[in-house]
């Protein structure tokens, strides 16, 4: 939690298996929106990607977000098919959106990945943004997903306009 909340300039967030955000900190809630505001079974990536009606708006690649989100729960769910949590949430995800199961059916697993993620902010604007996600050592495989700019980017001068204004 200490790293987590050290990231002042960094959106970051820490995410189960299962794709349940467990924690993040305040560049995380600018970027996106406080999660606290949702109900508990309700912070999950997959969930808000599928079902909340920000995200198409927040997310300039919402499909690729999607797969992503689906074939790391895949993950997840190959790794622990008995996981009660994970068979509510695809029961949910698959009697909510249509999307994410066809998504679901191409069978597609991948595991903890880097990458890039563009982002429509209400404020900044178009805010682009490179991922890693560190897996945290441990029997509950936590992820420390981190999300940067290159220094001195429009991207890293919003984020850093964003702390200043806290």
């Amino acid at each position: 939690m200490q790293l987590l909340k050290s990231l002042t300039v960094r959106p970051a967030h820490v995410v189960s298996p299962m794709r349940d955000i467990l924690a993040w900190n305040d560049a995380e809630t600018w970027l996106l929106f406080d999660f606290s505001d949702l109900p508990a079974e309700h912070r999950n990536f997959a969930w808000f990607v599928f079902c909340d009606p920000r995200a198409p708006l927040l997310l300039t690649d919402w499909e690729k977000v999607a797969r992503s989100n689906v074939h790391r729960l895949r993950h997840a769910v190959a790794a622990d098919p008995l996981n009660a949590r994970g068979r509510r949430l695809l029961a949910e995800l698959t009697a909510q959106s249509s999307r994410f199961a066809t998504i679901w059916e191409e069978h597609d697993v991948r595991g903890p990945a880097a990458g890039s993620h563009g982002f429509l902010h209400p404020q900044a604007g178009r805010i682009d943004l490179d991922y890693t996600a560190h897996v945290i050592p441990g029997v509950h495989m936590l992820e420390l997903v981190v999300l940067t700019a290159d220094e001195g980017s429009l991207t890293h001068t919003a984020l850093k306009q964003a702390v200043s204004e806290r």
